[in-house]
């Protein structure tokens, strides 16, 4: 199984807009006036909550990679010992 990326997520989720956006398009004459403004509305908040949501990861990865970047040893140490925990948790939980 392979894990999405995130920029495969928000293409996703902007192909589903759009989609979203053709449906209210080609329905808006059998749709009452106040159901369709609504649907309008919520898509433009969820797109905006979206953008904002893909700014804050791409911020928070940029800063872990400066991160990374400026104290390399310190990521491996804390890496090597989550490993070690994480075998130490599932090595219990086996017996």
């Amino acid at each position: 199984m392979t894990h999405p990326t995130l920029e495969s997520l928000v293409s996703d989720i902007e192909a589903l807009a759009q989609r979203a956006e053709t449906l209210l398009g080609e329905t808006a004459g059998e749709v009452e006036e106040g159901i369709l403004e609504r649907s309008e509305a919520a898509l433009a908040a969820a797109r905006a909550r979206l953008q904002a949501l893909d700014n804050a990861i791409r911020a928070r990865a940029r800063g872990v990679d400066r991160a990374v970047q400026s104290h390399p040893w310190t990521a491996v140490g804390i890496g090597a010992a989550v490993g070690l925990l994480l075998g130490f948790l599932v090595g219990r939980r086996e017996r």
